[in-house]
């Protein structure tokens, strides 16, 4: 969060608090603030994962993929993940809904 934070204060300038000089293109700054987004999102996750059980974080899980949570850059990349897609198949069928 405090990386994120830090890029967003400094990416209108043209360097980095290492002094690397940087120019970056809008689609670059959104790239990268997509990447933080995505990052952050993931570790929400875990966190659900370790405070609330597997059935919430399969629940917050679905929730990305499906766009329900995060949306563009972010979702698209968790659609692609093979191994998002793979922990998915192995959790669906421990939480479908009783019939």
């Amino acid at each position: 969060m405090l990386d994120s934070e830090n890029f967003r204060e400094t990416a209108g300038k043209d360097y980095l608090p290492d002094f690397t000089f940087v120019l970056l293109q809008r689609s670059e700054y959104g790239a990268i603030e997509g990447d933080f987004a995505l990052c952050i999102s993931l570790y929400h996750g875990c966190e659900v994962l370790e405070k609330h059980g597997l059935r919430t974080f399969h629940n917050h899980l679905e929730g990305l993929v499906s766009g329900e949570k995060v949306f563009g850059r972010a979702k698209a990349e968790l659609q692609r993940s093979v191994d998002i897609r793979e922990l998915l198949d192995q959790l669906r069928p421990m939480f479908q809904p009783i019939k």
